[in-house]
């Protein structure tokens, strides 16, 4: 499950990495206060971020991204991460993913 939960952040953020110029250290920033705050979840669990997202960049192919819009309270994102699989991420309000869920 830790896995499942590193990689949705990491496919689904518009968060970047910054150097810190006083620690010399890798800080998320960006204009979306609740991407930074996964990030630092990573950071905080000792997760290499900057390989992830290395990674990420060099190897998996993004095939859709729908921005988050007031309307449709949600975003979307959809990576290719082998031959055979594509991972869809969807972000947003809880009460507008849920009611968009099938079992």
């Amino acid at each position: 499950m830790r896995n499942l939960l590193e990689s949705v952040i990491i496919l689904n953020t518009e968060a970047r990495l910054d150097i810190d110029d006083k620690t010399l250290k890798y800080v998320a920033s960006g204009d979306h206060p609740v991407e930074i705050g996964m990030l630092n979840f990573l950071f905080g669990n000792q997760v290499d971020v900057p390989a992830k997202l290395q990674h990420k960049e060099l190897f998996q192919k993004q095939e859709t991204f729908i921005p988050f819009s007031s309307v449709g309270k949600r975003s979307l994102v959809a990576n290719k991460i082998d031959e055979n699989t594509v991972r869809i991420v969807v972000k947003g309000a809880p009460e507008f993913i849920i009611n968009n869920c099938t079992l």
